[in-house]
C-alpha cells in the first residue's frame, strides 16, 4: 500500500524540506519515521524564520526611533518604549516608564515638538548587532549614532556615540524595554574633534529634570575615552532553538503539515523580499557613486519613475537615463567625488510581494578637488515593484534635507533645494513643493507606527 506521504504536489514538497531522508543504502523510513522527522525540520525552520523576522522588526523600530528623534517627534518616540522601559542618555541618568520617558524626550526639546526654522538634527542609526533571545521574547543590540545638529547662523556640531539597547516582545510586537546611549563626543564642527573638547560633559537634561535612577555607569567623554560593554561574544556555534511549527491542537498529519509548509514558505519568501529590497537600496547607492548610469537605470522597473528634489519627475527608462545626466556624465570623472552613502532602511513589503516601499537617507560626500566639497542630506520614500521576479524601482524621490559647502557647514551654509533644468527639463512639476535647510520640512511617513500601527502624524515645529 502507497504512503500519502509520497503523493504529488504539497506532499512531495513536504519531503522536500528534508532533502534525502536517508541513502540508498539506509533502510527505507516508515511513514511515522519520516513524519516526525518533516515535523523537526519544520520546527528547525521555522524558528529559523522567526529569528529572522525578530531580527527585521527590531532593526525597523530602531530605525524608525532615529527618523522620529531627528523631527522631534517626542510622542512618536514614546510610543515605541514599553510601558516599564527606561531611556538613559550618557550621563543624564536612568528614566523609567513610559511617561517619565516621555516628560524626558519633550525637556530634551526643551519642551517643545518638532524643530525649529533654522534647526539641523540628523540622527543616523548604524552598524546594528542584533542578538535575540532563545524564546523569541527578549533582544539585545548594538548600534552607532552619528550625529549632524545645530542651528543655521549660531551654530553646527559634530556627534557620535553607541547604544547598548534591550528590546522585549509585548503581545507578538517589538518594543524598547531599555534604551541606553553612551556618548563619544558633542564637539563645535569648526575643528571638529581635533581641536575641541565635548561641549556637554554628557549631560542635557539630568540638572533640569530629577531622574528615577543615578546614571548606570560615570565615565567621562571627549578626550576622555570609555568603551561601552559588548553584550555579544564573537560568534560561535550555538544550540537550535526548537520552535513550535504547528498550531495548537494540530494533528500532525500530512494535512497541517501541508499547511504550516505553505505559511512558512510564504513567511520566508517576504524575509527575502526585504532582504533584496535592501540589496536594491544599497547597489543604487553604489552606482550612483561612480555614476553608472546605465546599471543605475537598469535597476527601475520601464514604467518607474525619479524625483529628485524639486527638478521634477522624470519618467520611464528614457526619462531617469535623461536624469542622471544632472549629476555628470555616464563614469566619474578624475578628481571628482560624488558619494551617496545609503543608510537606515525602514522596509515594508506588500502581502503578496508584488510591491514594496522603504524610508531610507544618503549621506553625500560631494565635490571637485582643489574647488570645492559639499555636505548633504536627504531622505527617500520609494516604492518598488517585483518584475518578472526581480524587485525594480518604481517610484525613486528623495526629499533634499540640506546643502552645504564643507568650508561652512551647516552653521552658516545653506543651498536652496535644486530646481528644474532647462537643458534637461523634467516630464512633470514637482509632486510636492518644499524648501530644504534652513527650512524644515518631513516628507511624509509611508509607514504605519511600529508599535501602535497608527499613521505618523507629524507635529510641526514650535509645538508646546
Amino acid at each position: 500500500m502507497t504512503s500519502r506521504l509520497w503523493r504529488p504536489g504539497a506532499g512531495a514538497f513536504v519531503l522536500a524540506i528534508l532533502g534525502a531522508c536517508a541513502s540508498s543504502t539506509s533502510p527505507q523510513p516508515t511513514p511515522a519515521e519520516q513524519l516526525a522527522a518533516i515535523t523537526r525540520e519544520l520546527d528547525r525552520l521555522q524558528g529559523e524564520a522567526e529569528r529572522l523576522a525578530d531580527v527585521s522588526a527590531i532593526k525597523r523600530l530602531q530605525r524608525a526611533y532615529g527618523y522620529y528623534l531627528e523631527a522631534a517627534q517626542w510622542d512618536q518616540m514614546t510610543d515605541l518604549f514599553a510601558d516599564s522601559g527606561s531611556i538613559e542618555i550618557a550621563q543624564d541618568g536612568v528614566y523609567v516608564g513610559k511617561e517619565h520617558v516621555r516628560r524626558y524626550l519633550n525637556a530634551l526639546g526643551g519642551g517643545h515638538v518638532g524643530l525649529r526654522s533654522g534647526q539641523l538634527s540628523e540622527h543616523f542609526q548604524l552598524q546594528p548587532v542584533i542578538d535575540v533571545a532563545p524564546d523569541g521574547q527578549s533582544a539585545k543590540g548594538r548600534w552607532r549614532a552619528l550625529i549632524m545638529s545645530g542651528q543655521f547662523k549660531q551654530n553646527a556640531r559634530w556627534g557620535e556615540g553607541t547604544y547598548e539597547n534591550e528590546y522585549v516582545k509585548d503581545h507578538g510586537i517589538w518594543k524598547l524595554a531599555k534604551l541606553h546611549w553612551y556618548q563619544t563626543f558633542l564637539v563645535p564642527y569648526e575643528g571638529g574633534w581635533a581641536k575641541n573638547h565635548d561641549l556637554t560633559g554628557g549631560v542635557f537634561v539630568g540638572k533640569k529634570l530629577t531622574p528615577d535612577q543615578p546614571p548606570s555607569e560615570h565615565y567621562g567623554v571627549w578626550p576622555a575615552v570609555y568603551i561601552p560593554p559588548f553584550h555579544y561574544k564573537n560568534p560561535a556555534p550555538s544550540g537550535e532553538a526548537a520552535q513550535p511549527a504547528l498550531p495548537a491542537g494540530a494533528s500532525g498529519s500530512l494535512g497541517e503539515l501541508e499547511k504550516a509548509v505553505a505559511s512558512l514558505k510564504e513567511r520566508i519568501e517576504r524575509l527575502k523580499d526585504a532582504d533584496e529590497v535592501e540589496n536594491l537600496v544599497s547597489m543604487y547607492g553604489y552606482y550612483l557613486d561612480k555614476q553608472q548610469w546605465d546599471l543605475l537605470t537598469d535597476l527601475f522597473a520601464p514604467d518607474g519613475s525619479m524625483e529628485i528634489s524639486q527638478r521634477g519627475i522624470y519618467k520611464g527608462h528614457a526619462g531617469v537615463r535623461r536624469a542622471l545626466e544632472l549629476f555628470g556624465p555616464q563614469n566619474i570623472e578624475p578628481e571628482h567625488l560624488h558619494n551617496h552613502i545609503q543608510i537606515q532602511p525602514v522596509i515594508q513589503v506588500a502581502a503578496d510581494g508584488t510591491r514594496a516601499w522603504t524610508r531610507s537617507r544618503a549621506l553625500s560626500e560631494l565635490g571637485t578637488y582643489q574647488r570645492v566639497g559639499i555636505w548633504g542630506d536627504g531622505v527617500y520614500e520609494n516604492e518598488y515593484v517585483k518584475v518578472n521576479g526581480v524587485w525594480k524601482i518604481y517610484k525613486d524621490h528623495v526629499y533634499t534635507t540640506f546643502f552645504a559647502t564643507y568650508d561652512k557647514g551647516w552653521e552658516n551654509g545653506a543651498g536652496k533645494s535644486p530646481k528644474a533644468s532647462p537643458k534637461i527639463p523634467p516630464d512633470a512639476p514637482p509632486s510636492e513643493i518644499y524648501e530644504s535647510f534652513p527650512d524644515i520640512y518631513v516628507p511624509p511617513f509611508h509607514y504605519k507606527h511600529p508599535v501602535t500601527g497608527q499613521p505618523i502624524k507629524w507635529t510641526p515645529g514650535g509645538a508646546p
